[in-house]
């Protein structure tokens, strides 16, 4: 009774033996069926064919190759490793491929052609963002041309006090130096840095926006060190671009970091 139950624990389903018993199993009935003599052509045979029923693991297959040649080995046959290198690798490749195409089948309905939105990820020029720039007004406006010349989120931009702005030059050139320390990518109060200088044209330099809507919102008094310069409502900010605008946007938050993307040298 004991030895039963050993042998029972010995070969429980998913165990090594298990597999090794079952593959050489199923390795005996396909050569018994098929009419073929235990060799290594007759092994790789069986594996195109554990291949070919197309729902087989990677791993359940890396074990039934493993369990095969041991069998053989046993029976002094040495398995072709060249040919079961290049059968495992096109499978690899295949499976590769077909959860590529299930993500891109699981993705397709939400694809902005396919849900009759817009196709563009990215403005195409400096004269879109004009476009877009003009369109806006104070904050938001500021807070666009800092995204575009920045590369900034607007979830980064929403945490800037005026306390971490200051003034550096870069080559005799004045530009604004943006500490940050908490944003998507910096959730642990590391000090980064983010770094913007003056655009030859007005209505694209973000320094100047800065400056007229400081001149505008406060005069000529100092504005408080825990207020927030770029801090826009993000539905409100998004949907302001949209209706303002003709550019078909297929993501009106990341757009702007594209066109940094695409543009950057």
């Amino acid at each position: 009774m004991a030895q039963n139950q050993g042998m029972n624990e010995k070969l429980k389903r998913g165990s090594s033996a298990y597999i090794m018993a079952c593959s050489e199993r199923q390795y005996l009935q396909y050569t018994s069926q098929n009419g073929l003599e235990m060799g290594s052509s007759s092994a790789i045979s069986f594996i195109q064919s554990l291949i070919a029923q197309g729902d087989i693991a990677p791993a359940t297959l890396r074990s039934k190759i493993s369990a095969l040649r041991v069998y053989l080995r046993k029976n002094n046959i040495i398995l072709d490793e060249q040919k079961i290198r290049e059968i495992t690798k096109e499978y690899k490749r295949k499976k590769a491929e077909a959860r590529f195409q299930q993500q891109e089948n699981r993705y397709e309905p939400f694809l902005p052609e396919n849900r009759g939105g817009p196709k563009l990820t990215s403005y195409g020029d400096l004269s879109q963002i004009k476009q877009v720039a003009s369109s806006l007004n104070g904050t938001h406006k500021l807070a666009f041309l800092a995204r575009v010349f920045t590369a900034s989120r607007i979830s980064t931009l929403q945490n800037i006090f005026f306390a971490n702005l200051s003034y550096y030059e870069l080559n005799g050139v004045g530009g604004l130096k943006i500490e940050s320390n908490l944003s998507k990518t910096n959730s642990f109060d590391r000090r980064d840095f983010i770094h913007v200088i003056r655009h030859r044209d007005p209505e694209l330099c973000t320094i100047g926006e800065l400056a007229r809507l400081m001149v505008a919102k406060y005069k000529y008094n100092i504005p408080s060190a825990n207020e927030k310069p770029f801090a826009v409502d993000y539905k409100e900010h998004n949907t302001l671009i949209k209706k303002a605008n003709d550019i078909n946007l297929a993501n009106v938050t990341h757009s702007c970091r594209h066109f940094v993307g695409r543009n950057t040298h």
